[in-house]
């Protein structure tokens, strides 16, 4: 008999990478179990062979309709009982813990980030309202916590950041799926002067650096563009980034206000010449390592990146970019810079895979049952 393994999250949608890409795609290899996606709607809802896709939730990021989600998911576990839950997010950890006592369900957490600080020390919050917002989460956490039978986490970083997950835990970093990449064409011209910015827009990743950093560039280099593809969570962050970008014509943007199919990032990688990471030197990301990392060196896309303790000498070891101070530097001679290195010398590393986390997550998943 197959065992039904949910995984579960209140903001990203059920096509999300890490979701679907990966803890489902892999789950679903073992015909043992069927797996099922609980999410935020998406436009486009892909369709795996095993795997079913549940937009359940759907409501603006503060509004009551996010309250009600949780008894939503409570009804549903409650219909479904399901073997084993997967969540991705705090405010679904005590609905499953709840439902865990009621009908026997295995919980595991599923911490992709550190929300204290990203609460704590983020801005898209009024500063009278972050720090008693992030207790409430750590509090919440640590006490669901002790309930949990297990944790995957995101970043080995969390391991020393996170005291409540002791020793009941298994590093699951966000790389890349081969199977996903391999069907990405490299579609870029060495000549072109494109530059990237994807993923999440924030003022954290550096959002204004970026256009600041083009706009310059553009004194010397014309021809130079920048698109911005992704989403941003902060409705009042994007209409200052529209305001900012008006009338810049060598500015595009896939997204912005709405959340961008996965697969979109990825093409717009393969055809940059530059993808730019300006991120902060901040609390919440300090100790974090960008997805977009194992993507650009998937796609052999040159990574101009701040500097960072946690991902210097990633960059360097494999020549996948260069090192940028973006308050300090000049950017005509970054990109003199950049034309004379030889990025991507060797062969893509395995490393960067998540094929190479594919045996952790199945062990960790069959230990439970």
């Amino acid at each position: 008999m197959q065992k039904s393994i949910v995984i579960a999250s209140i903001l990203k949608p059920v096509s999300d990478t890490r979701m679907y890409e990966k803890f489902a795609q892999t789950l679903s290899m073992n015909s043992k179990y069927k797996v099922i996606i609980v999410g935020f709607a998406s436009k486009k809802i892909p369709i795996g062979e095993g795997i079913t896709l549940v937009p359940l939730f759907q409501f603006s990021r503060l509004s009551i309709q996010r309250l009600l989600a949780q008894l939503r998911f409570f009804f549903f576990l409650t219909n479904t009982k399901p073997d084993l839950v997967i969540i991705n997010t705090h405010e679904l950890l005590g609905i499953a813990i709840l439902a865990k006592y009621i009908y026997g369900i295995k919980v595991i957490y599923d911490v992709r980030e550190n929300y204290f600080r990203n609460v704590a020390y983020g801005r898209s919050l009024p500063i009278l309202i972050r720090w008693p917002l992030a207790l409430a989460i750590r509090l919440t956490e640590s006490f669901y916590s002790l309930f949990a039978d297990f944790f995957f986490i995101a970043e080995a970083g969390y391991a020393k950041e996170l005291p409540f997950i002791k020793s009941k835990f298994v590093v699951l970093e966000n790389k890349v799926s081969k199977l996903v990449i391999n069907k990405i064409p490299i579609t870029r011209n060495p000549s072109d002067n494109k530059f990237l910015v994807c993923g999440t827009i924030s003022e954290e990743y550096g959002i204004f650096e970026a256009i600041d950093f083009v706009s310059k560039l553009r004194t010397r280099i014309p021809e130079a563009s920048l698109k911005i593809v992704g989403y941003c969570a902060n409705g009042r962050l994007w209409k200052k980034i529209a305001k900012r970008i008006a009338g810049l014509e060598y500015v595009a943007v896939i997204g912005g206000d709405e959340l961008v199919p996965h697969e979109i990032v990825l093409h717009s990688m393969a055809e940059t010449n530059y993808i730019l990471m300006p991120y902060g030197n901040l609390p919440q990301i300090r100790h974090c390592f960008p997805t977009k990392i194992f993507e650009a060196v998937a796609l052999n896309c040159p990574i101009l990146i701040s500097y960072g303790e946690i991902w210097n000498n990633f960059i360097t070891n494999y020549s996948a970019g260069l090192l940028v101070d973006f308050h300090q530097v000049i950017p005509i001679e970054v990109i003199h810079e950049a034309r004379s290195h030889q990025f991507y010398p060797h062969s893509t590393p395995n490393a960067i895979y998540w094929e190479t986390q594919e045996n952790l997550l199945q062990k960790a998943v069959i230990k439970l049952f």
